[in-house]
């Protein structure tokens, strides 16, 4: 089941993070959009918060999409972070406590978009263009009709 809450989650996202070009951007949406959907599905954000990390990378997706944004970011010299497993964990690890804050408090709006810029200026990302990139409207989170998130809110 974490395997299919995992990659479900990425493959919501993916159509929004998918249009970005830079590899920042890319980061950005990914962290503001899971987020918003741990608002939105708090079942779901749950679910891989009592899982905890084996359950968020428990998806192949997870281990395909952010490395190559990641790796990407690196080789572009946009994030200055040396190393991809711990890029990997620093993104994972401040999705995973996200979701347990939307879940045990009350959020700002901004919230998904602060702790976007966070993350990225973790990765080396100035904090400029950190805010640029985090606080860009992707668009709306697109859920399908054959979605397990759909099907659980029905």
């Amino acid at each position: 089941m974490a395997k299919e809450v995992s990659d479900e989650i990425i493959r919501i996202v993916h159509p929004l993070v998918d249009q970005q070009k830079d590899a920042a951007a890319r980061v950005a949406c990914g962290v503001t959009s899971v987020i918003k959907m741990a608002i939105s599905y708090p079942a779901f954000a749950q679910f891989i918060v009592r899982g905890g990390p084996p359950a968020l990378k428990a998806g192949g997706l997870v281990s395909e999409v952010v490395p190559r944004d990641i790796d990407a970011g690196i080789s572009s010299g946009r994030f200055s972070i040396p190393d991809r497993g711990l890029a990997l964990d620093m993104i994972l690890g401040a999705v995973i406590m996200a979701f347990h804050t939307v879940l045990s408090e009350k959020v700002s709006n901004d919230y998904p978009n602060l702790l976007a810029q966070a993350v990225l200026q973790s990765l080396g990302v100035s904090k400029t263009l950190a805010h640029k990139y985090a606080f860009q409207d992707f668009g709306k989170v697109e859920i399908a009709e054959d979605s397990l998130f759909a099907q659980a809110s029905a």
